[in-house]
């Protein structure tokens, strides 16, 4: 019976200590989760705010709770969705210089990709990419590094 007792005790420690580290399910703050991700805010910078939970917890959330899990998948295909429409307009956009477009375009690509795979990379892509089954080609200077492209966006 005393061979019971430390087992037991070290199972309640356990316990304790996970409850610290991750926080149960809360409706309120998965709430606000799932609108914050809807908003375009990927969950990596969501951990980052106070009184939120971190990204561990979070995906904890997502295996534990199906419907938390489909909630915060719709939200970030919806954000994506958003922002790859975006740049199809940014891409449209005759009266910008090219190579501007080019990095606001490729910009707004990375953080579709970030929030949802259908949008994320393929191999290599250059200045070409496909949105939706629509092909998006931004023309422009292929020698121009990123920082002097961002510069000539900022000057614009």
């Amino acid at each position: 019976m005393t061979d019971l007792v430390p087992a037991q005790t070290g199972a309640v420690r356990r316990e304790l200590r996970h409850e610290r580290r991750f926080r149960p399910f809360d409706e309120d703050v998965a709430r606000s989760v799932v609108e914050m991700v809807a908003a375009g805010s990927p969950p990596s910078a969501i951990r980052d705010l106070p009184g939120y939970p971190g990204s561990r917890t979070v995906s904890i959330w997502r295996q534990t709770n199906p419907d938390f899990d489909a909630e915060m998948a719709a939200a970030a295909d919806e954000a994506a969705d958003e922002l790859a429409a975006k740049s199809l307009v940014v891409a449209a956009d005759v009266n910008r210089r090219a190579d501007c477009r080019a990095v606001e375009v490729r910009a707004l690509q990375w953080m579709a990709g970030k929030l949802s795979r259908k949008y994320a990379p393929r191999g290599s892509e250059g200045a070409s990419f496909t949105v939706n089954n629509t092909q998006i080609n931004v023309e422009g200077d292929a020698n121009l590094s990123p920082a002097d492209a961002y510069r000539a966006l900022l000057d614009g």
